[in-house]
């Protein structure tokens, strides 16, 4: 025994098996979409504060291949992009910890072997261009390889741009057989044509920004299914990104093949919206007799509404959940149908006619998986009980937002309800398309932990009914009335009141509007289109 404590197995050095991690790398993402928002979002990680500029069109240097070709991403920074050799470093995810942000990280191997066999990845720092190569064929047992160059241009010497990166490429394939099988494939069988391709897409970052970065997938081969087309793919994309994107800045200007992407997927969509802010405590199970908050509760937006747009779509009507964090500036996660995760009755067309629910984590303190698509309360040492305060608040805000409808608009007739959302959306058709989105938008990210500004949803120009401010502390009670004035669009209440009975009875049905406003703050911003 003594022989074998003090003589232990020796440490024996293991070699990544780059066949296995790139299979791997494959299995990242949900769908190919998904995959291309992850190299979207080395894009607004990187650019400029204002300014931003973001290009995602078809990789056709040849009309003959212009389905076979793949796309490109181009888009300029605000700062100078890394060395090509630590972009390409396996493993290095440009992040201190799993709650920062990364920048052209792990993610954007995995994305790009998710889209292609191949992918090109290029960028330029002033007159210093890098190149690095993904491919499956470059990988082996032995070893995981990302080749990557770097050149620079000196314009004093006189040579064209041009035919300086022709030179320089030409010479790596001529240098690198390897290589060489991957430039020639990339060239759909011709080694010169697809030298020429390189240059033509190292070409595209020439310009007035001193700070460019580029991909080009080619083929996709993950990227469509059987019949569709590289234009396919882009519609694709070109229709997920305004719901996926909520807080791009109006003067980043975002192009999907000629098309000009406004983030306005909500505003166009939505009517009758409330806004509810809630506290989530993390530590202590919520309930009618513990609502004691702490300094470190979870601040959140609940938005409600009702979705003019998929009311008319059979079998779209059930109410659905969507998930934004401010930190990672995108959707994270969305439930189609979310009644039997909020626990709401899914009996027939109960919580249906296009009842739409979207949590804005306005602290960014949700805690995210790897890939930033999905939750991860597992690392929070009471993450459990936080996952299902959360859920206990957005269940009760949705029971009352809904039951007040259905019970004091619609008298208990859900098909009353229906056309009242049906009605909305034909008498905003004529405006619906000429809102001014930077009204109706949450801030740039970087600058959005912060609780949002309601002046934002003053200005909305279309219905948009109240905000409510929802506290787990009723420290303050109390409520001031304005007599004679309609107390549900025109009265400003000052006050908090308990939320006792919105915990003790969820499932009531609010008779007036004086029991809904002693369970809230109601601050009225009355009826916009007036």
């Amino acid at each position: 025994m003594d022989n074998i404590e003090n003589n232990p197995a020796p440490i024996i050095d293991r070699v990544i098996d780059g066949v296995q991690l790139w299979n791997l790398f494959t299995q990242s993402f949900q769908s190919p979409v998904r995959a291309c928002f992850d190299l979207i979002d080395n894009v607004f990680d990187a650019a400029p504060s204002s300014n931003g500029r973001l290009a995602i069109n078809i990789d056709s240097y040849e009309q003959e291949f212009r389905n076979r070709n793949g796309i490109y991403i181009l888009s300029n920074c605000q700062h100078p992009v890394k060395p090509m050799r630590e972009v390409l470093t396996c493993f290095n995810n440009g992040e201190r910890d799993r709650s920062q942000i990364g920048e052209n990280g792990i993610g954007l191997k995995q994305a790009c072997a998710c889209l292609s066999d191949i992918s090109v990845v290029m960028s330029r720092n002033e007159h210093v261009y890098s190149l690095g190569i993904l491919a499956r064929s470059l990988q082996t047992p032995a070893g995981f390889y990302l080749p990557s160059f770097e050149f620079q241009f000196d314009p004093a010497n006189n040579l064209d741009l041009y035919e300086f990166l022709m030179m320089e490429i030409t010479t790596i394939v001529n240098s690198f057989e390897n290589i060489a099988a991957v430039v020639q494939e990339f060239g759909h069988g011709n080694v010169a044509r697809g030298v020429l391709r390189l240059v033509k897409n190292m070409m595209r970052m020439n310009g007035e920004e001193n700070h460019v970065f580029c991909i080009c997938a080619h083929g996709l081969i993950r990227g469509l299914t059987h019949g569709e087309t590289n234009a396919d793919f882009l519609l694709n994309v070109k229709n997920e990104l305004p719901e996926h994107y909520f807080h791009v800045p109006q003067s980043f200007q975002v192009l999907v093949g000629s098309d000009p992407i406004h983030f306005n997927h909500w505003p166009s969509r939505l009517t009758r919206v409330t806004k509810y802010n809630v506290r989530i405590p993390k530590t202590v199970l919520l309930n009618g007799k513990n609502l004691n908050g702490a300094e470190d509760d979870h601040a959140v937006s609940v938005y409600l509404g009702f979705d003019t747009v998929r009311i008319a779509q059979d079998g779209q009507t059930p109410a659905s959940l969507s998930l934004y964090s401010r930190k990672f500036g995108r959707l994270v996660k969305s439930l189609p149908d979310c009644r039997g995760s909020l626990r709401l009755c899914a009996g027939g067309t109960q919580y249906c006619q296009a009842l739409t629910i979207i949590i804005d984590d306005i602290s960014g303190a949700l805690p995210l998986s790897l890939f930033k698509n999905d939750f991860a309360f597992g690392e929070h040492d009471h993450g459990l009980v936080w996952e299902q305060n959360l859920f206990k608040w957005v269940s009760a805000v949705t029971k009352v937002y809904y039951n007040y409808y259905l019970g004091n608009v619609c008298h208990e007739r859900k098909s009353s309800l229906a056309e009242i959302v049906k009605n909305d959306r034909a008498s905003q058709l004529g405006k619906i398309y000429e809102v001014d989105v930077s009204r109706f938008r949450w801030n740039y990210r970087n600058d959005s932990i912060k609780a949002a500004d309601n002046r934002d949803l003053q200005e909305y120009p279309t219905p948009l009914h109240r905000v409510c401010s929802l506290d787990p502390r009723p420290d303050i009670l109390g409520m001031i009335e304005e007599s004679g004035i309609d107390a549900f669009n025109k009265m400003n209440i000052v006050g908090i009141t308990p939320a006792q009975y919105l915990i003790e009875n969820p499932n009531s049905v609010i008779i007036s509007e004086t029991d809904i406003l002693r369970m809230y703050t109601f601050h009225m911003i009355g009826d916009l289109d007036e």
